[in-house]
């Protein structure tokens, strides 16, 4: 847990340890953390099990992004997760975070509805880890510094992002090196440190367009199409480790209305209701473009302003 907070909010430029990515300058301007216990040991200390009713606490005490650094494993089932307590949890904490009893934004709220992030785990296989690989969490998996998989991380086409999570086969500083107990920093790795990145950019990237109306869709989205190109490292993973691996830096890009230079569409090839178009981009306005939005119509759009293009793909 210590490690996790360092890596999202250790305070930035103090000429100590490590920075934190959203760790502000330490005067109340970084990232706001609530430590929750999620496991409990059971009345004969035998054996643990986990509480959903942080999630609850959560939402219902401010927060609105979750940080998941761990797993119920592998050994669970997609049926057995759908009917479980912590489901019906994280489905509370992303319906009602940011909220009034109304189902409203709060006024003070940075958004409206709750982001769940979770590490992938580290079995080095594409079976589903819950409650990581629900389809309403943000599904973490971890590469090393050469932007490879991990060797110990989870893959598959249930991952959505990539982020460094250290590859310590390499050696110990290989890791990710962040705040730990009694005062000291370590070197770790796995997805549970690949996971806190991920929420940590997150919570920057929430701190530049927070406010009334901004929602927590709009912030998946802002990450999800801000991602670089993961599978041209990967040949052996490709489509397995997400759509691409996390850039803050292209997430904290405002949009822009100006268009990109782009030379016509040009019609490859046409085939049971498909058609396959290609286009090159010259330039770009301003930073990385990294969506489209295609229409098209039975008449020239161009030339009849009142046509609104039928459909968007």
């Amino acid at each position: 847990g210590t490690h996790c907070a360092g890596t999202i909010s250790a305070v930035n430029n103090n000429k100590r340890g490590v920075c934190g990515i959203a760790g502000g300058s330490g005067k109340n301007d970084g990232a706001r953390l609530m430590s929750c216990q999620i496991f409990h040991m059971d009345g004969d200390k035998s054996q643990g099990s986990t509480d959903p009713n942080m999630y609850i606490y959560a939402a219902d005490n401010g927060a609105v992004i979750s940080q998941n650094s761990w797993t119920g494993g592998v050994s669970q089932t997609d049926e057995g997760f759908q009917n479980s307590a912590i489901k019906e949890a994280i489905d509370y904490f992303i319906k009602y975070a940011g909220c009034g009893e109304d189902g409203q934004q709060l006024p003070d709220a940075p958004m409206k509805g709750g982001m769940v992030i979770f590490a992938a785990a580290n079995d080095n296989t594409d079976v589903k880890a819950y409650p990581a690989a629900y389809e309403k969490n943000l599904r973490v998996a971890s590469m090393g510094p050469a932007f490879k998989k991990a060797v110990y991380s989870n893959y598959g086409d249930w991952i959505d992002i990539t982020a460094p999570g250290g590859e310590q086969n390499l050696g110990e500083k290989f890791g990710i090196l962040s705040t730990s107990i009694n005062s000291g920093y370590a070197w770790l790795q796995g997805t549970s440190m690949a996971c806190p990145h991920a929420s940590g950019c997150a919570a920057l990237i929430l701190s530049k367009f927070q406010g009334p109306g901004y929602t927590a869709d709009d912030l998946r989205e802002r990450i999800m199409n801000t991602l670089q190109n993961i599978d041209q490292y990967n040949p052996s993973y490709v489509g397995q480790l997400g759509k691409g691996y996390i850039d803050v830096g292209a997430a904290l890009t405002p949009a822009t209305d100006e268009p990109p230079v782009v030379t016509p569409l040009n019609v490859i090839d046409s085939y049971d209701g498909w058609t396959i178009v290609e286009w090159t981009v010259q330039t770009a306005a301003d930073g990385p473009i990294n969506k489209y939005e295609l229409y098209w119509s039975e008449k020239p759009i161009a030339d009849d302003p009142d046509n609104v293009p039928q459909k968007k793909v």
